[in-house]
C-alpha cells in the first residue's frame, strides 16, 4: 500500500467525487483543495466523477496507477480542462513522489498547471532563480529560506506574482493555476509540508 493525496487544480472542474476501484474514497473535492492522505494499492484505478452523480455514472476522467514500491507517499495533481476536446489541455493527473527536505534549505517544486499558459517562466524577483516550464511540466530547486517574491513571466510580461515564505527544512509546491482572460483567474497556489 502507498499513501496518496489529491490536489484539485483543474480550472473548470466543479466539485468531484473520487473512486478507488469503484469505491468512493473522497466526496466533493473542490478547486484549490487538497485531500487527506488515503491508502491505495500499488496497482489500482482512480475515477473522478461530478460530485453527487450516481455511482454508476461515467467518470469525467480516470487514471490507472502502477506505483513503484520504493515510494511511500505521493501527491496526485488534477490539472487541465474537463470541457476541452483538445487532448493537450484536457484533464490529466500528474502523480509525484513526496520528497523529504534537506537540512538548512528548502525544496521547491514548481508546476505549470495552467492550460492557458503553454510555456511560462517562474522567477524569483531578486533574479536568483529562473525556470522555463511548459504546461504540465515540473521543476525542482533548492532555495534558501526567507521571504521571496515569485513571479510568472511570459513574453517579458509579469502574469502573476506572489509573496511566499520559504521555510527552512520544508517542502514547498508552487503551482501556476487558473486561466487568462476568464475565470478562475491566473494565480500561484502554494502548498507547504514536511
Amino acid at each position: 500500500m502507498v499513501k496518496l493525496r489529491l490536489v484539485h487544480a483543474s480550472s473548470d472542474a466543479t466539485g468531484l467525487d473520487v473512486y478507488l476501484d469503484n469505491n468512493k474514497i473522497i466526496e466533493r473535492i473542490n478547486y484549490k483543495t487538497i485531500s487527506q492522505y488515503f491508502n491505495v494499492p500499488n496497482e489500482c484505478t482512480l475515477d473522478f466523477r461530478i460530485s453527487g452523480a450516481p455511482k454508476n455514472s461515467p467518470p469525467v476522467f480516470y487514471v490507472k496507477l502502477k506505483i513503484e514500491p520504493e515510494f511511500s507517499s505521493l501527491t496526485a495533481f488534477l490539472i487541465g480542462l474537463v470541457g476541452s476536446k483538445d487532448k493537450k489541455d484536457g484533464i490529466n493527473v500528474i502523480i509525484l513522489p513526496d520528497q523529504p527536505p534537506t537540512q538548512k534549505s528548502a525544496i521547491v517544486r514548481f508546476i505549470n498547471a495552467s492550460p492557458s499558459i503553454p510555456t511560462a517562466i517562474f522567477k524569483l524577483k531578486d533574479g536568483s532563480f529562473m525556470q522555463n516550464l511548459e504546461y504540465g511540466k515540473v521543476a525542482h530547486s533548492i532555495i534558501s529560506p526567507g521571504k521571496k517574491v515569485i513571479q510568472v513571466i511570459k513574453d517579458n510580461e509579469i502574469l502573476t506574482e506572489n509573496n511566499i515564505d520559504i521555510l527552512e527544512g520544508k517542502f514547498h509546491e508552487i503551482l501556476l493555476i487558473g486561466l487568462i482572460e476568464r475565470k478562475p483567474p491566473l494565480e500561484l497556489y502554494t502548498l507547504t509540508h514536511d
